[in-house]
């Protein structure tokens, strides 16, 4: 077999659409590019939301909910994550397909 240097790319690109959720620290990072985590930059409904790199304060604070698919902000009651076209904040309703994420738990897993 000969190495496929095009699936690497593709590989990688792939990972730039998978999102990490520790919830131990309640924060939800890139997994291609490790550091940037999802921050608010405006607190309010609409407010856009970004990758930034991580620092551990409430406006990169995040609830997943398992059952509803949604993911809160936990700076801002009632408020949760909403993917169109951007990415920004709106009333959780979860009706919407637009608040539905499947993530993956970046916490370690002991023995």
């Amino acid at each position: 077999n000969r190495f496929d240097d095009n699936a690497v790319v593709e590989s990688a690109d792939l990972d730039a659409h998978v999102w990490l959720y520790d919830p131990l620290l309640q924060r939800i990072r890139n997994k291609a590019y490790g550091g940037p985590g999802l921050d608010l930059v405006e607190r309010k409904v609409k407010g856009l939301v970004q990758g930034c790199v991580c620092d551990h304060t409430s406006s990169q604070s995040w609830s997943y909910n398992e059952f509803t698919g949604q993911i809160q902000h936990l700076g801002t009651m009632g408020l949760c994550l909403n993917v169109d076209k951007n990415l920004y904040v709106v009333y959780c309703d979860t009706a919407l397909l637009s608040q539905k994420s499947t993530l993956t738990s970046s916490t370690p897993k002991y023995r």
